[in-house]
């Protein structure tokens, strides 16, 4: 397990994006907009891009859904810290969560957000690697 991504509820990304490049040299290594939750995912790389590398995801709403109710309810901030798991089910049986609130998350990965929230932070489970195809 490790941090896949710590997500930023912003209202846009691409004026985010740019002071994370301008002051961090951070990039943008992927880029998609998910319509079932009304929202657009741009993830930034922190150091040097691969599997096991930890990104800042950049998460602006396009339409309604949770991250535009974030934003409304408290401005732009913290959304949320995502671990990717190697077996996403399995973690969450071996937590006692259900896999009701599995969903197809960004970059073609299953994804849950824990009912539990330690420290009142939500946190989001992924699987290491896609497990949809991009065309499904």
């Amino acid at each position: 397990m490790h941090i896949d991504h710590v997500a930023i509820a912003v209202r846009d990304a691409e004026r985010s994006a740019r002071w994370y490049r301008e002051s961090l040299s951070m990039e943008p290594v992927h880029d998609e907009v998910v319509i079932a939750a009304g929202v657009r995912l741009l993830y930034l790389a922190v150091g040097r891009s691969g599997v096991d590398s930890t990104m800042i995801q950049l998460a602006e709403p396009i339409g309604a859904g949770p991250v535009d109710t974030f934003v409304r309810d408290h401005g732009e901030g913290l959304h949320h810290v995502c671990f990717a798991v190697d077996d996403l089910l399995a973690t969450l049986g071996s937590l006692g969560e259900d896999e009701l609130g599995v969903f197809r998350g960004g970059r073609d990965r299953r994804a849950c957000f824990l009912r539990h929230r330690p420290n009142d932070t939500l946190i989001e489970l992924t699987d290491v690697r896609p497990v949809y195809s991009p065309a499904t």
